[in-house]
C-alpha cells in the first residue's frame, strides 16, 4: 500500500512504530509473534493508519503524540511537530547570557500548542518560563503536555487578547526576564503559507502536503514576519529595563538589515546575529 510513497525502509519503521503504539510489541516482540491473531479493532485501526500515511500525513499526527528529548506532546493538525533544531535558539540564549549558573526566568512569545522552547527549557536547563501565546485553545492544548510533563511549577501561562500587541498586555508590573525569546510567524497569509508549502513539496519530489501545519498565529502575520518583528522590537524598547535579552529567529536576511536599521533609530545598546541552519527554513 506505501510502496512508491515511502522508501523500504520508512515502511518498515512505520511498520515498527504502529505495531508498538496498538499492540505494544517491541521489535523483538513482532519477530517472536508473527502467528499472533490480530483484533479486528486493532486491524481496523492499522487499516486507517495506512491510509493516512499513503496521504503522507505525519505519523505523529496519526498517533496524536510525539516524543522530543524525553518529553511527550499531543500533537494534531492544528500544532507544529517538534522539531530538532528548536533546541539552537535556547542553547544560544544560554551561551549568551552573563550569569549562566543562576536560575533563569524566561519569556517566550507565542508559544504555540506544543510549548516548545518552555519545556525543552525547564527540562535541559530548570528555568522557569512564563509562556503566551494569543489562541486559547493552543494554550489549552499547551497546558495539558505542561502537566503531562510535570512542569505545572515551571510554566506558566499568558494569553495575549490583542492581535496588535506582543509585549504590550502580557509584561505585568515586577516582572524581571533574563531573556525573552519569540519564533515569529513567518508568512503574510494563509495563502502565502501553503505557497510556500507547496515549493517545498514539490522540492521533495511529491505533491502531498507534508509540512503545513499549526495554528494561523503560529504560521501568518498581517505584514508578515517583517511586520511582527518590527513591532516587537518597537515594543522591546517601551520594556527595555524588563530583559537582559529580546530574540527571536528571523528566516530572512532583508529583515535582519531592517531591524538592524529600526534599532540604531531605538537606540539599542547592543545587536547580535546568530547564524543557525534547520532542515526546515523558510524560502529566503
Amino acid at each position: 500500500m506505501l510502496q512508491g510513497v515511502y522508501d523500504k525502509e520508512e515502511v518498515h519503521c512505520f511498520f515498527y512504530i504502529l505495531c508498538d503504539f496498538f499492540l505494544q510489541y517491541s521489535r523483538f516482540e513482532v519477530s517472536m509473534a508473527l502467528d499472533t491473531i490480530v483484533s479486528a479493532k486493532n486491524t481496523t485501526a492499522f487499516e486507517k493508519a495506512l491510509l493516512r500515511l499513503k496521504k503522507q500525513e505525519p505519523i505523529q499526527y496519526i498517533l496524536g503524540t510525539t516524543e522530543f528529548y524525553g518529553l511527550t506532546f499531543k500533537v494534531n493538525e492544528h500544532t507544529l511537530i517538534p522539531r530538532p533544531e528548536t533546541e539552537e535558539l535556547v542553547d544560544w540564549v544560554l551561551s549568551n547570557l552573563h550569569d549562566q549558573d543562576s536560575m533563569l526566568d524566561i519569556l517566550d512569545i507565542g508559544t504555540g500548542a506544543t510549548c516548545i522552547y518552555p519545556l525543552l527549557g525547564a527540562k535541559e536547563y530548570d528555568w522557569n518560563f512564563v509562556a503566551t501565546d494569543i489562541d486559547l485553545d493552543s494554550l489549552h492544548i499547551a497546558q495539558d503536555i505542561i502537566t503531562d510533563n510535570n512542569f505545572d511549577a515551571k510554566i506558566i501561562l499568558r494569553q495575549q487578547f490583542d492581535e496588535a500587541n506582543i509585549l504590550k498586555g502580557i509584561i505585568e508590573k515586577g516582572d524581571s526576564f533574563s531573556a525573552v525569546i519569540c519564533n515569529p510567524p513567518f508568512y503574510k497569509s494563509e495563502t502565502e503559507a501553503k505557497g510556500a508549502n507547496a515549493r517545498k513539496s514539490r522540492n521533495l519530489g511529491t505533491n502531498a502536503v507534508r509540512n503545513f501545519a499549526g495554528n494561523n498565529n503560529e504560521l501568518w502575520y498581517p505584514g508578515g514576519e517583517k511586520a511582527f518583528l518590527h513591532n516587537y522590537l518597537y515594543q522591546s524598547s517601551l520594556y527595555k529595563d524588563t530583559s537582559v535579552w529580546f530574540t527571536s529567529l528571523v528566516s530572512k536576511k532583508e529583515t535582519i538589515k531592517s531591524l538592524q536599521k529600526s534599532g540604531e533609530k531605538l537606540k539599542v545598546k547592543e545587536m547580535k546575529v546568530c547564524l543557525l541552519y534547520t532542515s526546515d527554513a523558510a524560502d529566503e
